[in-house]
C-alpha cells in the first residue's frame, strides 16, 4: 500500500486535556534573570513513610548553597527553583521521616545539571532509600501477688505499618525483653501487658525515641508502673505474636536506551532494597520466561543482546527475593527496531497555539506511514494494528530550540499507539498510523512541542511538524504551548 501524503482530517475541534495537579515549590511565571535559569526537581519517593523532603544546590556562581523544602505530592516530591546562576550545578535531595527536631533521613539522591540563561532545566533523581531501624530494650516490674503466665511488649507509632509485638521473659516479678527492627523516629509508644489464663491483667505504657542502629531503653519499674485489674476481668483479648520481615522494595527498573536493532545490546538494571538487611537475589526474564540473551540473569545489572529477535516490543522483568517473604517484580519495555523507512509523517493535532494552566497536561497527536520496503507483510503501516519496531516519544522544549539539532534541550516521554484510529476506508486515519503523547511542562512559560519516531532502536530519530515531512522538518513548524 502506498502512502496517503496528506495530513487527513483533524481529530476534534478542541485540545484533549488531562488534569493532573502537582504541588510546585515556586512559580517561574515572571521569568528568570538574564544571567540565571530555573531548575525543576521531581522524583519518586520510594518510601511510604516520608514526611518531608528538601534540596541543596551548589556549584558555579554560588558562594553558598541554595536550599529549600520540596512539596510532597502523592508518591512524588516536586519543586521549582528560580534565579539559579548559570553553569554546572550539583543538586542534592534528601527525604525524612518523623518531625523536627527528631526527624530521620531515610532517602538521598544527587545529580548534576547545567543551567543556561533564561532556560528551565529538569533535575530528575532516583533516590536511594534505607529503612532506618533500631531496637528497644524493655524492663518492667509487676505486683508480686500476681502470677501471670505470659507477658508481651507492643510498639507502635508513625511509620510503623502495624504494631510490633514481642513476648517478654518472666522472672522474679520482673519482665525483660528486646524489640528488634523498630523504624527510627520519635514518640514510639511502648505498651507492656501481663496475661493470666488468656486474660490481660496488668498494663503500662510509655514513649521513647528510637535511633537507627542503636538500642533505646524503656523501664517501667515501681509499684504503680503497671496498672492491674482487681478483680481480674471476665473478658480478655487475643495477642498474636509473630516475626516481622519486610518484603524487598523495587525502586526502579531501567534500560540504558529504550530500543535496539536485532543483535544490538542494552544494559538492564534494577535498584532494590530490603528493610531487614536480608541478602537479595535477582532473576531476569524475557516475556515471562528465562532467556540466555541476558549476560548475567542473576545480577542486579546485566547486558541484554537482542540476538535473533524479530522487530517488536519485548518485556524485560526483574524478580527480587529476600528468601523469606514473597518475591517482587518490576518490568521495562524494549523495542527492537525494524529499520524500515518512515515515508511520511505529520503533527496532526492540535494545530493552533494552545494555552493551559500549570499542572495540566495536553494530549498531542501525530500520524506517520512506515514503508515495509517489500519486506514481511506484518511489518509497517500496511499491516493491521501498531507497526512493529517503532519507538515513539513526545516532548517539549524552549520555543526557540530545534529538537532535531539539540534533542537534549527537550524533555521526552514515551508516546502510545492510538488504537481507535486504525487503518480502513471508513476511518479518518486512512492508510496511516496515529500515536499520542501527554505534554506536561513543570514550569510556566512558552514551549514548542511535538512527537518523534525511530525504527532503529533510537539510534536516529524522525521528527514531524505541522506541514508534514513532504518538505522536510522545520522546528518553526512545531506548534506552541503556553503554560500559565
Amino acid at each position: 500500500m502506498t502512502s496517503n501524503n496528506s495530513p487527513g482530517a483533524l481529530r476534534g475541534a478542541s485540545p484533549r486535556l488531562s488534569w493532573l495537579v502537582p504541588l510546585l515549590l515556586a512559580s517561574a511565571c515572571g521569568g528568570p534573570a538574564s544571567d540565571s535559569g530555573t531548575v525543576t526537581i521531581g522524583f519518586p519517593l520510594g518510601k511510604a513513610d516520608v514526611t518531608s523532603a528538601d534540596y541543596s544546590i551548589t556549584g558555579d556562581g554560588l558562594t553558598q548553597a541554595m536550599t529549600g523544602a520540596l512539596t510532597l505530592n502523592g508518591d512524588r516530591a516536586e519543586g521549582t527553583v528560580a534565579s539559579v546562576p548559570t553553569g554546572s550545578k550539583t543538586v542534592v535531595v534528601k527525604a525524612y521521616t518523623g518531625t523536627a527536631p527528631n526527624q530521620v533521613e531515610v532517602c538521598t539522591g544527587t545529580t548534576t545539571v547545567t543551567v543556561t540563561a533564561g532556560a528551565t532545566v529538569p533535575a530528575t533523581l532516583l533516590l536511594t532509600c534505607t529503612d532506618q531501624l533500631g531496637d528497644i530494650a524493655v524492663s518492667a516490674t509487676f505486683d508480686a501477688t500476681r502470677t501471670p503466665d505470659s507477658a508481651s511488649a507492643t510498639v507502635s507509632g508513625t511509620g510503623i505499618a502495624s504494631p510490633i509485638v514481642v513476648p517478654l521473659s518472666l522472672g522474679g516479678g520482673t519482665l525483660t525483653g528486646t524489640i528488634k527492627g523498630v523504624p527510627a523516629g520519635a514518640n514510639r509508644s511502648v505498651t507492656v501487658s501481663t496475661t493470666k489464663n488468656g486474660v490481660v491483667e496488668c498494663t503500662g505504657m510509655t514513649s521513647v525515641t528510637v535511633t537507627a542502629g542503636a538500642t533505646a531503653t524503656v523501664s517501667l519499674v515501681g509499684a504503680s508502673a503497671l496498672t492491674c485489674s482487681s478483680p481480674p476481668p471476665t473478658t480478655g483479648s487475643i495477642t498474636i505474636n509473630g516475626q516481622v520481615n519486610f518484603t524487598p522494595r523495587i525502586h526502579a527498573v531501567s534500560l540504558s536506551q529504550p530500543g535496539a536493532l536485532p543483535g544490538g545490546t542494552v544494559s538492564a538494571s534494577v535498584v532494590a532494597s530490603d528493610g531487614d538487611g536480608d541478602t537479595l537475589t535477582y532473576a531476569w526474564t524475557l516475556n515471562g520466561a528465562a532467556s540466555a540473551l541476558f549476560s548475567a540473569a542473576t545480577a542486579a545489572t546485566t547486558n541484554f543482546t537482542a540476538t535473533n529477535l524479530a522487530p517488536g516490543t519485548y518485556t524485560l522483568t526483574a524478580t527480587v527475593s529476600d528468601g523469606v517473604t514473597p518475591a517482587v517484580s518490576g518490568s521495562v519495555k524494549l523495542v527492537v527496531g525494524s529499520n524500515l523507512s518512515i515515508g511520511w509523517g505529520t503533527h496532526q493535532f492540535p494545530t493552533s497555539a494552545q494555552t493551559i494552566s500549570l499542572g495540566s497536561a495536553l494530549t498531542a497527536y501525530a500520524r506517520l506511514f512506515v514503508d515495509n520496503g517489500g519486506g514481511p507483510a506484518d511489518q509497517g503501516t500496511a499491516a493491521a494494528g501498531e507497526p512493529v519496531g517503532v519507538l515513539a516519544q513526545g516532548g517539549y522544549g524552549p520555543a526557540n530550540a530545534d529538537p532535531a539539532a539539540t534533542p537534549g534541550a527537550f524533555t521526552w516521554t514515551a508516546a502510545s499507539y492510538e488504537s481507535t484510529c486504525t487503518n480502513g476506508a471508513s476511518n479518518p486515519c486512512g492508510n496511516n498510523d496515529e500515536f499520542k503523547a501527554e505534554i506536561k511542562p513543570l514550569t510556566a512559560g512558552t514551549y514548542r512541542y511535538g512527537l518523534r519516531f525511530s525504527t532503529n532502536g533510537g539510534a536516529t530519530w524522525t521528527y514531524v511538524d505541522l506541514d508534514s515531512l513532504s518538505n522536510g522538518f522545520q522546528a518553526s513548524q512545531l506548534p506552541t504551548l503556553t503554560v500559565n
